[in-house]
């Protein structure tokens, strides 16, 4: 941020890899303290505390609210940053760190800090998640209703830390994971609506191009005001399955013949046989969900695109 001098508060995450968020506060409000004032930093058990730990954080009247976490932990203190109109530098402290990599920040929390004064104020998109009986959650990342979300739930379970838990997961998932059926409605960016049953591995809205530690599976940027309804066929074979993981692995799942890419506003998942589905990496509920677009709803702190 060049010459300008900032004031933070740092949030730190008591549980994204089994608390090691935490033990990067010190160095992160050393390093920090270069850029300006740390007027708060604090680690948060966030299941319960981190909305009314967020407000209190913004309140204090600081121009950048430090989210060190993974996904679900900088996704949790999202909205309640972006309601009370503050700047959000989210770190890379979890297993997948999807949202920092897509934004094109270092997925390590020193390389990602000794950059700091490279990044400017960018406003990204945001997903807003309801279910059928009014529960909601807002979503940095993506939504996954199929093998992702198991992937998500066997990481999140793992003893095998960060992306190499994901892989573990997703080989695992690929020989044992059946297809669902789905009813997918969406809406595309002309206006149009569209209603299918379809039987896929996966359903997943994607507001970024990476999901589970690594794996790219979009192409969109983060404030064009639409997703990605990532889908994917059943490939018929063992063998087939197998190669999609390898394309999956290196970054080249669109050249998949089973991979379908669509753009929307706007969509409704319901998978047909029970899944919990997944947010950001944490668990959201089972049955349908329905997913819109926030446009530019936060500002974050990111490398200019």
């Amino acid at each position: 941020m060049g010459e300008v001098s900032l004031s933070f508060a740092v949030l730190a995450s008591s549980r994204s890899q089994r608390g090691r968020s935490g033990r990067h506060l010190r160095s992160v409000v050393k390093r920090l303290e270069k850029y300006g004032n740390v007027i708060s930093a604090q680690q948060v058990s966030w299941a319960k505390e981190l909305s009314s730990v967020a407000r209190h954080a913004c309140q204090l009247n600081v121009d950048v609210v430090v989210a060190v976490g993974g996904d679900g932990f900088v996704g949790a203190c999202a909205p309640t940053v972006a309601d009370c109109g503050k700047i959000m530098f989210a770190l890379p402290a979890g297993s997948g760190n999807d949202f920092v990599r897509s934004l094109g920040i270092p997925v390590e929390v020193g390389k990602a800090l000794a950059k700091f004064g490279e990044y400017r104020p960018r406003e990204v998109d945001m997903l807003d998640v309801t279910d059928g009986e009014g529960r909601k959650r807002c979503c940095l990342g993506a939504v996954s209703t199929g093998i992702d979300a198991a992937i998500n739930r066997a990481a999140n379970a793992s003893r095998i830390p960060g992306e190499a838990g994901y892989r573990v997961a997703l080989v695992k998932a690929a020989v044992n994971f059946a297809p669902l059926p789905y009813q997918i409605e969406y809406c595309d960016p002309a206006g149009t609506m569209h209603v299918s049953r379809e039987r896929r591995y996966l359903a997943t809205c994607a507001n970024t191009p990476f999901i589970g530690g690594g794996l790219k599976v979009a192409t969109g940027s983060l404030n064009d005001g639409i997703f990605e309804l990532v889908t994917f066929k059943d490939p018929g074979s063992f063998r087939k399955v197998m190669e999609s993981v390898s394309l999956a692995n290196s970054g080249r799942i669109e050249q998949s013949p089973f991979y379908q890419s669509r753009q929307a506003r706007w969509a409704r998942v319901t998978p047909l046989a029970p899944i919990l589905s997944h947010a950001d990496g944490d668990p959201l509920w089972y049955g349908s969900v329905e997913v819109s677009v926030a446009s530019k709803r936060l500002s974050v702190l990111a490398p200019v695109e």
